[in-house]
Parts: structure tokens; C-alpha cells; sequence
């Protein structure tokens, strides 16, 4: 980390100063104006600002000085509403997929359902993982930028082996699924699932041209 830069430097970015709290954070929700808000405190500083598409789930970046409140090091963390708006989502998804799970007669039909629903939460956590890490990956950018740090813009490997048999297993799967809700779901229903399915076929696709 830039040894020029002070715990002053950093107060510049701060247009409001509060409290790094769950009330504060879920007011940042209804800022429109995307003005870093920040608290101080004797070693580091907290900042965090809404962005385009994350209103909600905004990062948490920590700036820490040493005791000549030189800056050190910087560490993000989301923020204290969207941790809570994730239980709030996860555990019910949690205990309804369990509920499917516990209560199915293990037919062809059913073992669909499940899978699909199952489906639904790995598209979900893949899409709003990849939009949370590139708005943070913007905001630091903005911060570097704007405190004059040298930096390499860190690419995102979208070619691991690990994410490479995940699509492997994930796009045969998604078109199965468009396959048999068309054929064997009510149109309605079958064009929800089908839009589900298509977003994160659609934006992964988006995500491996960008990196071309």
C-alpha cells in the first residue's frame, strides 16, 4: 500500500460522516446521491457508498494507518443490511428446499422440481455474486483513483477448472430443465422457470465475452 497516503487524504472522500451501524446502512439503501459516507475512528476509517446496481448490498471498506496514520492496508466487507437481508432470504430457501427434500415420493416428476429449485439458488448466488464483486471492484477503482494509488487491475480468472466443470454441469442441466418445463409444466409456470434459467445462461454468457 501507498505509504503517501494519510488518514487525512482518506477524509477527503467522506461527504457525510456516521456511524458504521445497520441503521446507517440501510438508510445508505435510499441514498440516491452515491456520496461516500464514512466513520473515523483512531486507526482506521470506514467508508461505503450505494452503486449502480447494488443498492443494498454495498461493500464495507476499511482503511487501516499505522500509528504515523500512514494507509496500510484496505479490507472490504459487505454491509450490515445486506448480511441481514441474506438470512432473511437463505433461510427460508434453506428450509423450504429441505421441506421438498424430506416430502417427495422420489418420482421423475418430483426429482425435477427439486432439481430445478435447486437450480434456482446456485443461478441466484453465481449472478448476484458476480455483480456484488464487480461493483466492489469499481468502487476500489474509484478510491485508487481518487487517492492517486498505483494499482493493477485485477482480472477475474473466468477459466479455473473449478468454474469450467461447474458450466459443464450447469448449461447441459439448464436446457434440460428448459426442455421438460416446456413439455410437461403449465405454459405460465414453465415461463417463469424458463426465465430464470435464462438469466443466468444469458449473463454468464455476457461475463465470458467481456473477457475476451
Amino acid at each position: 500500500m501507498s505509504d503517501s497516503v494519510t488518514k487525512k487524504d482518506v477524509i477527503t472522500l467522506i461527504a457525510e460522516e456516521k456511524t458504521s451501524s445497520l441503521k446507517n446502512h440501510f438508510l445508505t439503501f435510499f441514498n440516491q446521491d452515491r456520496r461516500f459516507v464514512g466513520e473515523i475512528q483512531s486507526d482506521k476509517i470506514l467508508l461505503w457508498k450505494t452503486n449502480m446496481w447494488i443498492s443494498g448490498g454495498f461493500p464495507i471498506f476499511e482503511f487501516e494507518f499505522n500509528p504515523k496514520d500512514k494507509l496500510v492496508n484496505i479490507h472490504s466487507k459487505k454491509n450490515a443490511f445486506a448480511k441481514l437481508i441474506s438470512l432473511f432470504f437463505t433461510i427460508p430457501l434453506i428450509l423450504f428446499f429441505l421441506f421438498l427434500l424430506f416430502n417427495i415420493d422420489f418420482s421423475i416428476a418430483s426429482l425435477i422440481i427439486l432439481g430445478l429449485f435447486l437450480f434456482i439458488l446456485i443461478a441466484l448466488y453465481f449472478v448476484t455474486n458476480h455483480i456484488y464483486n464487480y461493483e466492489k471492484k469499481q468502487l476500489l477503482i474509484e478510491i485508487y483513483k481518487r487517492l492517486e494509488i498505483e494499482f493493477e487491475e485485477e482480472k477475474i480468472k473466468e477459466y479455473t477448472i473449478k468454474k469450467i466443470l461447474l458450466r459443464l454441469f450447469m448449461y447441459p442441466f439448464s436446457i434440460f430443465l428448459i426442455i421438460y418445463v416446456l413439455n410437461f409444466f403449465p405454459r405460465d409456470i414453465a415461463l417463469v422457470c424458463i426465465l430464470l434459467i435464462s438469466v443466468y445462461m444469458v449473463s454468464d454468457i455476457i461475463i465470458l465475452l467481456k473477457k475476451k
